[in-house]
């Protein structure tokens, strides 16, 4: 019978480390996420439309690759802080029923 309780008394107590780890990592990605999107410039013209841009295709394209990168980024750390997320509910009603 004690063999049993120490083993529900571990499991309830990596259960909690996971947890732990699992929200380190959910801020981490939340910053990541926030930062990402502060940095992507905006797509719209603005008033530059009305007065005519002085941007040309190279210098729209030169852009493109570390806006893409910004892009992906954005999406690795939102989908991370998704699965961080339900991981950690999926923890917290496991160690909760024990």
């Amino acid at each position: 019978m004690s063999n049993l309780i120490n083993m529900f008394a571990i499991a309830y107590e990596t259960g909690l480390i996971i947890k732990f780890i699992l929200l380190i990592l959910s801020v981490i990605c939340a910053i990541g996420l926030v930062i990402c999107v502060m940095l992507t410039p905006s797509t719209s013209s603005g008033l530059g439309a009305i007065s005519g841009s002085s941007e040309s295709f190279y210098s729209k394209n030169k852009s493109k690759s570390a806006e893409s990168r910004r892009k992906m980024w954005t999406i690795i750390f939102a989908v991370l802080l998704c699965v961080c997320m339900v991981l950690f509910f999926v923890f917290g009603i496991t160690t909760a029923a024990q």
